[in-house]
């Protein structure tokens, strides 16, 4: 039975040979693999000059020679063919696969094979057309992969199929986590799954990350999708139960009961004092710090800073 040659060259590139992982001696073989898995058939010339340019014509075409026949010798088969004296390609007669090929057959339905930018982390020191032959692929795979994801994501939602809609979303922001769209499609996903936590935590994400890579807030689309979360948190909390019932669970629930508590401050409806205890350093002025620092509505804070042994003293009348 014929071996399977796969390729996987999203994410850190790899190839295996009846699933066992296959590595060579110098990674000008694998470029020459790479190469031919992802443009089917190639010129001698071509590939020669792209892995060899600064070689002489006659150089290059010895070191392609050289190339192919250890390729093929690890391989154990001859899996790079040469149909006439100018052409190399994959054996047709041999199985091969590769993720690349699986992706581009179906984009939609084949996101999962996209698993990180294409050749991550592979370049070549001494041929620059090939490390910009990389760069261009990784652009046009990547673009094609944020399209079709936006397209599946989309279709989804409209369909109640909603399995790989929140990790879709976040691929998205792991390419682009600065793209506002993202975490606004996100949120919103949130919000139609009646997850508030889960929104203020995302937008929380978003604006530390805008406020100490770029120094800028979030847009104000971005802000209303936001607010309209604590505007249900609040009519949740008028209905279901007082403010003093919120148990303090992981910080997210913290955030949300002080964020709803100074929304019903200012618009003068169903607040209370609010005290934040616990041990040293678990992060209660972080918390606080937090909160505050988002507040967009004007506000005098006040902060006093007390002492134990302090504590059976009174104040005897304000001035």
């Amino acid at each position: 039975m014929k071996k399977t040659l796969k390729f996987q060259l999203f994410g850190n590139p790899k190839i295996y040979l009846a699933d066992q992982q296959i590595f060579f001696s110098f990674s000008k073989i694998n470029a020459l693999l790479y190469y031919l898995a992802v443009n089917q058939s190639i010129s001698r010339d071509e590939i020669a000059g792209l892995l060899w340019p600064n070689k002489s014509e006659q150089s290059a075409r010895k070191n392609l020679r050289n190339t192919i026949y250890q390729a093929n010798k690890v391989l154990g088969d001859d899996y790079v063919v040469s149909p006439n004296k100018s052409v190399l390609q994959l054996n047709e007669d041999l199985p091969v696969q590769s993720d690349v090929e699986e992706f581009l057959s179906e984009p939609t339905e084949h996101l999962i094979k996209y698993q990180g930018e294409f050749l991550k982390g592979f370049f070549l020191k001494d041929s620059e057309n090939f490390d910009q032959w990389t760069t261009r692929m990784r652009s046009i795979y990547e673009q094609k992969f944020v399209q079709n994801c936006y397209h599946k994501v989309s279709d989804d939602i409209a369909n109640s199929r909603l399995d790989d809609v929140e990790r879709n979303i976040q691929r998205l922001i792991s390419i682009d986590e600065y793209d506002e769209r993202n975490y606004q499609l996100l949120m919103r996903f949130y919000q139609d799954s009646h997850r508030n936590g889960k929104v203020i935590e995302a937008y929380y994400e978003l604006v530390s990350t805008l406020k100490e890579e770029l120094g800028i807030e979030p847009s104000d689309e971005t802000r209303k999708i936001y607010e309209k979360t604590l505007e249900i948190v609040n009519r949740r909390k008028n209905y279901e139960e007082n403010i003093e019932s919120f148990k303090f669970f992981g910080r997210t629930q913290e955030i949300e009961t002080l964020e709803a508590n100074f929304d019903g401050f200012f618009h003068d409806h169903n607040f209370q004092s609010i005290i934040i205890q616990g041990d040293a350093g678990i992060g209660k002025t972080a918390l606080s710090e937090l909160v505050l620092n988002n507040m967009r509505k004007k506000h005098l804070l006040l902060n006093f800073t007390c002492f134990h042994s302090e504590r059976f003293f009174y104040v005897a009348s304000v001035a």
